[in-house]
């Protein structure tokens, strides 16, 4: 019979613990995800939406888009789906090959359908009279505009003879400075002047008209008075995100801090002065103004910081219930919250859903920050908005974050972390930001050259 000494251990315990990853092993320094299916994926999703996006432009002829676009659309989709289900029946089977060939194929086709599917659906442009006529309006969204005027999207209210042209489209209309605050859900009785939509003023230049299409507006204009007003209560978040810029406005400097503090918390940036948001552009700080992972990471940040300090305040509760986890847990629905009350813009879309997928890895003792995080954003957004592939705001934001998140694996592979004096860690902290900010603007230099014309090198210090 023989004992093991305590420097020695059984096979079987050996054995057992190099089983084991947890919690004697650490998580590893990069998750690999599956060969990369994510990744692949959302890039044949963006061939396939680019595709369609061709065939919208150049093949299909426009009356046949006109007509059946919509049929068309769940066409495509319907032979993605058919093509799914081979697949699928295939993999039962083994055929592996094939199978991935044909997923190939279902991936693309359904880019090219969910496509044509969302062009299909945009408003076509309707002619309401250039002259001023009294009209029936409900406010769906209002801001404050520059000059202290507003800016308000409203909708022709169903017994307003209008209402035959717009039908359930919204207008957009410019409010002068002497009328009373207008807040989402008033019904007003208006004198307004409309004005179609402005064009797209070069070619390959930005498309004002399609920009407002996809947001439901079908004509601008101006209003010249408002006889009535009745309020009825409804669109409670555009209501608040309105509510909460006139208590910025009332609190704070008009001229400069109450616009940014606008653009910056609720989104609301029409009030921001033409020269300030050049000067903001032309410091390289104009993505600031968009509510993106910046303003996510923030709100999440407080509010997992505010719920371990209160678990803190109860040692017997938290040394039962780990407080990161219930941290994390708790900021998911709050962010959620202020996705919405920030109006759901495609940056702040992928910056929470990013920040939902993190979350749920750390309650899950997962890695946060991966690539294939990006990539289920990346798809999440291609199959609900694909027209939004083409805009800047889904090529800025997807570049920049793309770009950190494959330096910051990088860096962790080749990272040894061990003890340094403090003046080199805060070295290596100042270094990290400023290495982060030149990889972000490097990222999306050729999308802000194309799209605006313009790049500040300096700006990255």
């Amino acid at each position: 019979m023989t004992h093991n000494t305590p420097e020695e251990k059984s096979p079987a315990t050996t054995t057992d613990m190099a089983k084991s990853p947890w919690p004697e092993d650490p998580l590893p320094a990069v998750v690999h995800f599956r060969h990369g299916w994510s990744l692949t994926a959302a890039f044949l999703l963006a061939i396939g939406v680019i595709t369609g996006q061709i065939m919208m432009l150049d093949i299909l002829p426009s009356r046949l888009l006109a007509d059946q676009g919509h049929m068309l659309g769940n066409l495509v989709l319907g032979f993605a789906g058919l093509g799914a289900g081979v697949a699928i029946l295939l993999l039962l089977y083994s055929w592996i090959r094939i199978c991935k060939l044909l997923a190939v194929i279902v991936l693309i086709s359904t880019g090219m359908g969910v496509l044509i599917h969302d062009r299909s659906h945009l408003p076509e442009l309707v002619m309401l009279p250039d002259h001023p006529v009294t009209v029936n309006l409900i406010i769906t969204e209002s801001q404050r505009y520059r000059t202290n005027r507003q800016q308000i999207k409203a909708r022709i209210a169903p017994e307003d003879p209008l209402y035959a042209i717009a039908s359930t489209h919204l207008v957009r209309l410019i409010v002068p400075e002497n009328i009373e605050a207008l807040y989402p859900g008033y019904h007003i009785t208006a004198e307004a002047s409309f004005q179609p939509l402005l064009p797209q003023l070069l070619p390959g230049g930005f498309d004002f008209t399609e920009h407002a299409l996809r947001q439901n507006i079908v004509a601008g204009g101006f209003v010249r008075s408002v006889h009535a007003i009745d309020d009825h209560g409804t669109y409670r978040f555009a209501r608040m995100r309105r509510g909460f810029q006139e208590n910025l406005y009332a609190v704070m400097d008009t001229e400069w801090a109450a616009p940014i503090a606008s653009a910056l918390l609720p989104g609301l940036r029409a009030s921001i002065p033409a020269e300030l948001r050049e000067a903001w552009r032309g410091a390289g700080l104009a993505h600031l103004l968009a509510i993106s992972g910046l303003h996510m990471m923030l709100v999440c940040g407080i509010i997992m910081g505010l719920v371990r300090v209160i678990m803190g305040l109860n040692p017997v509760f938290s040394s039962h219930v780990s407080g990161f986890r219930v941290a994390a847990i708790t900021a998911l629905p709050l962010c959620l919250f202020y996705l919405i009350f920030a109006g759901i813009p495609v940056s702040a879309l992928r910056a929470f859903i990013m920040l939902g997928l993190a979350l749920i890895a750390v309650y899950m003792s997962r890695r946060g920050i991966t690539l294939h995080h990006v990539a289920v954003a990346a798809i999440i957004i291609l199959l609900s908005a694909p027209s939004s592939l083409f805009g800047r705001a889904f090529q800025m934001s997807f570049s920049a974050v793309f770009a950190l998140v494959v330096a910051w694996n990088l860096w962790l592979t080749h990272h040894v972390p061990r003890p340094r004096p403090w003046f080199i860690w805060l070295w290596r902290y100042f270094m990290a930001i400023a290495t982060s900010s030149l990889i972000a603007s490097f990222a999306s230099m050729p999308f802000a050259l194309y799209h605006f014309g313009i790049t500040t090198s300096w700006s990255v210090a």
